[in-house]
């Protein structure tokens, strides 16, 4: 893609529009004009040519500063924001859709991962269940298991005991 950069002077040339103004356009609405800075210098890319010619006439029609800003964001005057560096060109919109897609991506993951908690809870339900019902066996068994000695003992006490008689009834008894 070949992009012309413009200077002031060719600015006012094509478009009829005092630098001085052209400058002031820039200080109020520059975030919807592709511009570059370089040294001391700026230029504006050769795109951004309507979006001048739209600003000078919206002011030709006495709108003030915010209905301006108003009309260039609703017109579909895109802002733009070009970041230069040494080994490569940031576009803020490119910026903007990777965002977005990340954005899209995290949301994908967190629906995942809401699933898979919810099924880890169910899964959890259920250990929680067999827990429950493994100790209430365990504690039947071992209930059922005290009763048997219990009654085991009684039944060796009262042998013991009639045992005891005898021997007691035999000594006694002659």
């Amino acid at each position: 893609m070949d992009e012309k950069w413009l200077t002031f002077a060719q600015l006012e040339e094509r478009t009829k529009i005092p630098h001085q103004t052209i400058r002031r356009y820039i200080d109020r609405h520059g975030h919807h004009l592709r511009t570059k800075k370089q040294h001391r210098s700026i230029y504006i890319q050769e795109d951004s040519l309507e979006t001048l010619v739209a600003i000078r006439e919206m002011y030709e029609k006495n709108y003030n500063v915010q209905r301006i800003e108003t009309e260039l964001a609703n017109y579909g005057f895109l802002t733009t924001i070009v970041i230069e560096d040494d080994e490569k060109k940031i576009n803020a919109i490119d910026v903007l859709e990777s965002l977005q897609k990340s954005n899209n991506e995290l949301h994908e993951k967190m629906k995942k991962q809401e699933e898979f908690n919810l099924l880890l809870l169910e899964q959890m339900k259920k250990q929680q269940e067999y827990i429950e019902s493994t100790l209430k066996k365990r504690d039947e068994h071992l209930m059922s298991a005290l009763k048997q000695t219990l009654e085991t003992r009684k039944q060796v006490a009262t042998t013991e005991e009639v045992k005891k008689k005898n021997w007691w009834n035999k000594i006694f008894s002659k």
